[in-house]
């Protein structure tokens, strides 16, 4: 698998959300703490972050306003 994109202490903007809880975070920037891969084929664990619509493997979580945001898809971010 590829490496994750973004690197921890890394700060990002959110440019999307494919996770309509996350859309309140759009337009904001954060500090990613913590990155994670999901394989593609795992739904099971995909619906247990609360995560759909997307082929990515890789999600982070981001600090934004002093909250962990947990389960954004790398194309949800920029650097």
């Amino acid at each position: 698998m590829e490496e994750a994109k973004y690197a921890m202490g890394q700060r990002v903007k959110v440019i999307s959300a494919q996770n309509p809880r996350f859309e309140q975070y759009v337009g904001k920037s954060g500090v990613v703490v913590d990155n994670f891969a999901v394989p593609t084929g795992d739904l099971a664990a995909k619906e247990a972050l609360g995560l759909s619509g997307t082929n990515s493997s890789y999600f982070y979580t981001v600090n934004i306003d002093g909250l962990d945001v947990e389960g954004l898809a790398e194309e949800a971010l920029q650097p």
